[in-house]
């Protein structure tokens, strides 16, 4: 049995966490470490992930709080759609690559918490 990912799906998945690192500078540290918890779910056939928040704050060791505005930083960046998942445990979640949200997204961390700030272009 060949358990080894299609190709493309590797190839995918290395260039969306080049594009998350890359973004570094406006992404704070513990966001990337969630956003490479998600990639170790993606699916090796679509390239989607359905990880909980719970198991995402587990295996970064995060609160599930950080875990849940990483998400939306990362999302609000443009680094991935999140299809959120009322009354279920978990969130699909879809890399995007090079993704482009028309906005620009500021994610700040203060001694009151991360902020998401969204601006027009």
């Amino acid at each position: 049995m060949n358990t080894k990912a299609p190709p493309f799906v590797e190839a995918m998945r290395e260039r969306w966490q080049r594009q998350v690192i890359a973004d570094h500078p406006r992404l704070q540290p513990n966001y990337a470490r969630v956003a490479m918890a998600i990639n170790w779910h993606l699916n090796r056939d679509t390239g989607d992930a359905w990880p909980s928040i719970a198991t995402l704050a587990q295996q970064t060791r995060l609160s599930e709080r950080t875990v849940k505005r990483a998400v939306a930083c990362l999302e609000g960046r443009g680094h991935m759609h999140v299809v959120h998942s009322p009354g279920r445990t978990s969130n699909h979640y879809k890399p995007i690559l090079n993704g482009d949200t028309g906005d620009t997204v500021q994610c700040a961390n203060g001694d009151s918490g991360d902020t998401v700030e969204r601006t027009q272009r």
